[in-house]
C-alpha cells in the first residue's frame, strides 16, 4: 500500500472552505443546503488549544 500526504502551501482558501464564493460548476440556488458544522476563527481556536502547552514547553 502506498501512502500519500497533502499539505497546504500559502494561505489556502478559507473562502472556498466556507463556501463564500460560487465555482462555475455549482448551482448557487442550492448553497443554502450546505451545512457548516464548525466555523471559528482559526487563530483564536489555535490559541485556546495550544497556548497552555506552548507556555509549559517554553
Amino acid at each position: 500500500m502506498q501512502w500519500t500526504i497533502s499539505v497546504m502551501v500559502g494561505k489556502g482558501s478559507v473562502n472556498h472552505n466556507s463556501c463564500k464564493f460560487h465555482a462555475a460548476n455549482i448551482d448557487p440556488e442550492r448553497s443554502e443546503l450546505n451545512r457548516s458544522y464548525y466555523n471559528e476563527n482559526i487563530r483564536q481556536e489555535y490559541r485556546e488549544l495550544f497556548d497552555g502547552a506552548v507556555s509549559r514547553y517554553n
